[in-house]
């Protein structure tokens, strides 16, 4: 996230915008007008995508090319067979790309791979070549595409795009968007006529209303639970990118869509239902106090991400098979990560030990029975619920109602005040390499502070999406399991240390390996460990990149004084640890950090030692793996029976 939030703005706020999902049935010679159509879309954007990396790496000039351009070049006169607009639209797209990469919102544009990214493109309406006809809708270059319209579109509005879509499990659907003219909702002056009804959250069915009635809505996930595992296992037997994984992952996709299409059924039915049943529904307003403590369960709950996540576990557990062992734990961390939330997968995820909320108390004890180190004032809160389910959806398509009240919850929760600084965090990872997210100032960022806890958070479990946006990148369980988000005071720099990652002070800093169970410094490294570093900035795919070229020369420039730093102190602080030791009452191995500001050592974080980067300097033998429990404990109450 940027400093600048101006992206998510509608340009034109004077009107309103509808779109309309419909399922396509193309002709066979259509589909392969569409096919084609995706194909140059994906290879254009390739194209210029290159053109301007390779011009900038070697002349450092941008070049301004347009679909235009390509169309007339010998090799690539075929893309004339396509909708030019679905091609200015790939320009526009990649455009955009670029300005989240220079905003820090989003990483360098990568190339699209034909059977990872997405299959779509975007045509616009200009002078009509674009209009519904019949029962489809006329498309440049394809004729009328004939639409299953199981939904009649309101009149009066102005057909501005649309984006045809061909998804996994084979099936195609066009998006149609329209404009209309912008309107104030009118509320009717309420009566005793009306027909009212409250709707309180149930894990179990969804809701429970005013009348102590369950919604009918069954888990449609639970229903094809074991079919979908048994699907996955087929295809995970068969070869990759041969005849039969390509047949097998169609099947797998199909039942994907299939529970997706009967959720979103299921929804819509109940939303009309009850919107044609009542003149007024109340939703439960929730108490922010209560939501910061820790939720008390149910007795029973029959869907949500629970069952599946708890059921691999049971199969890590069992497993004996090493290698499948270390593969079936990799399942369930990440899908710690990537599921959807719910009560159970809440509390599952806040067992995690490397949480703020294990240590730190334990911390701030033991730092209080001497008089060298220091702790930032610190303030740590639960999320409840409904706020971190945001968190597991699009940041940029959050609306701004949710930014809204993530803000105004935030600001009120940490008790912030606008005229100062802070540095603000989840519970287990900070926006360390983009640091203007991490680091508040002044009073429009502390009053949007939700959004940027927001994104950091929705950043973090993002990693451990395979391939995300098409983008070849591995699988990182861990930085977004998580359910604390932290706000810290701001801690001024006294040295007037050189700066990197967009504003992070260069500070000498101190990883002590310890073990809590006999009281003992195990290893200790300098943070800016002099190897690690420079492969970061002169050995990795981005290493080319205007932000790591500088921050290569600044840490070259300032290694010295570092490690200096790191020589002359790392004795004591090693000792004053020792010493800290027996106060500090935790078990297991711990990375500590501590970080130098003059004359000043602040602890600012803490970790399990056994995950935690520059362990090889703790001596062979050493380190002891992690016995990890990730089973809550349940606190029952009576409701929903």
């Amino acid at each position: 996230m940027a400093k600048s939030k101006t992206l998510g703005v509608r340009k034109n706020e004077n009107v309103d915008v509808l779109c309309y999902r419909f399922a396509a049935l193309p002709t066979n010679e259509q589909i392969i007008q569409l096919n084609k159509t995706i194909g140059c879309c994906r290879y254009l954007w390739n194209r210029m995508l290159g053109d301007h990396n390779t011009l900038y790496q070697e002349i450092g000039v941008v070049p301004n090319n347009t679909p235009a351009d390509y169309k007339s070049l010998e090799e690539c006169l075929w893309l004339k067979e396509v909708d030019s607009l679905a091609l200015a639209n790939v320009q526009l797209n990649l455009n955009q790309a670029f300005q989240k990469f220079f905003n820090g919102e989003a990483s360098h544009p990568r190339f699209k791979k034909k059977k990872v990214c997405k299959n779509s493109f975007t045509t616009n309406n200009v002078s009509g070549n674009v209009r519904m006809e019949g029962k489809g809708i006329r498309l440049p270059k394809l004729g009328i595409l004939t639409l299953i319209r199981h939904r009649k579109v309101k009149a009066g509005g102005k057909l501005k795009s649309v984006t045809v879509c061909h998804e996994k499990d084979g099936k195609w659907y066009c998006s149609i968007s329209f404009e209309y003219p912008k309107t104030e909702p009118v509320y009717p002056e309420p009566s005793e006529d009306m027909k009212h009804i409250g709707l309180d959250m149930s894990a179990p069915r969804l809701y429970v209303d005013s009348n102590g009635e369950l919604a009918d809505f069954e888990k449609p996930y639970k229903k094809l639970q074991e079919k979908l595992a048994r699907e996955q296992r087929k295809l995970s037997h068969r070869q990759k990118d041969s005849k039969n994984y390509e047949k097998q992952l169609k099947v797998v996709a199909r039942l994907h869509a299939k529970i997706k299409h009967q959720r979103k059924d299921r929804l819509h039915k109940l939303s009309e239902q009850l919107t044609r049943e009542y003149d007024l529904i109340s939703i439960e307003d929730l108490d922010m106090s209560a939501l910061k403590q820790t939720l008390n369960l149910g007795k029973s709950y029959n869907g949500d991400s629970y069952p599946g996540i708890l059921s691999i576990y049971k199969e890590y557990l069992k497993e004996k098979n090493p290698q499948k062992k270390k593969m079936t734990y990799d399942i369930f961390r990440q899908g710690l990560e990537i599921q959807d939330l719910d009560p159970i997968t809440y509390q599952i995820i806040a067992k995690n030990k490397n949480s703020i909320g294990h240590w730190f108390p334990e911390l701030t004890e033991a730092v209080k029975t001497q008089d060298f180190f220091k702790i930032p004032n610190t303030t740590i809160i639960q999320v409840p619920l409904p706020l971190l389910q945001l968190t597991k959806l699009d940041y940029m398509g959050l609306t701004k109602t949710s930014l809204e009240i993530a803000d105004r919850f935030c600001e009120k929760a940490f008790s912030l005040d606008r005229q100062k600084e802070y540095f603000i965090k989840t519970g287990v990872f900070s926006s360390k390499y983009d640091f203007r997210n991490a680091h508040i100032q002044g009073a429009e960022e502390v009053r949007t502070i939700g959004e940027y806890l927001l994104f950091i958070h929705f950043q973090a479990s993002s990693m451990a999406h395979f391939d995300l946006n098409g983008r070849n990148q591995p699988v990182i369980y861990g930085p977004g399991t998580t359910v604390e988000w932290v706000c810290r005071e701001f801690i001024q720099d006294k040295e007037q240390n050189p700066c990197i990652y967009k504003g992070l002070p260069l500070h000498t800093e101190y990883r002590v390996f310890i073990d809590a169970d006999k009281n003992d410094v195990i290893g200790i490294a300098p943070y800016w460990d002099p190897d690690t570093m420079k492969k970061r900035f002169g050995h990795e795919s981005d290493k080319d990149s205007p932000h790591q070229i500088h921050d290569y020369i600044i840490y070259m420039a300032h290694e010295n004084i570092l490690m200096k730093r790191f020589d002359e102190n790392k004795d004591s602080v090693v000792q004053h640890i020792k010493d800290m030791l027996p106060d500090l009452n935790l078990t297991g191995q711990w990375s500590l950090d501590v970080m130098q500001n003059g004359n000043d050592f602040y602890i600012i974080d803490m970790a399990l030692a056994a995950e935690s980067a520059l362990k090889n300097y703790v001596p062979k033998g050493r380190l002891h793996p992690v016995k990890e429990d990730w089973i809550p404990e349940l606190m029952k109450r009576d409701c929903y029976k």
